[in-house]
């Protein structure tokens, strides 16, 4: 009777080739998050004025941009790295940048929720705002 607690050769082999097919979708799943949400805030800095909009592609760096476009000091960026106030920050943060995009505020809030987070960027960047139809676009 064969030992049934040793796996074979074949299925750890197997086991290896699924866990790397699985990471490397994760990977091109995260590169694509990345490069979506890179694309989204390089353009609603561009429709803000602010300047080093090229500055959306970089990792980390794309914190000082975001941070810009919303109008804010740089000091809002440690509030970024502390544990759950960043939630709140960022939150807050999409409000002001809905409000400088001439979209209702209240967007900000729907990043909490799963899904919709994904689709409120792409509404900020390409959707015109409709608050204030005749009012220019704040700058940074």
């Amino acid at each position: 009777m064969p030992d049934q607690t040793s796996l074979g050769a074949g299925s750890s082999y197997a086991m290896a080739s699924a866990l790397a097919t699985m990471g490397w979708v994760l990977f091109f799943i995260v590169v694509v998050l990345y490069l979506y949400f890179a694309y989204t805030l390089y353009v609603m800095a561009k429709k803000t004025n602010t300047p080093n909009a090229w500055l959306a592609w970089i990792p980390f760096a794309n914190i000082f941009l975001f941070v810009k476009v919303a109008g804010q000091s740089y000091w809002w960026i440690l509030l970024l790295f502390v544990p759950f106030v960043n939630i709140i920050v960022s939150i807050w943060l999409y409000m002001e940048l809905a409000k400088h995009l001439n979209h209702p505020s209240w967007l900000g809030i729907l990043m909490i929720v799963p899904i919709i987070n994904l689709v409120i960027p792409a509404y900020l960047a390409f959707v015109p705002g409709k608050m204030n139809p005749g009012a220019p676009v704040a700058t940074a």
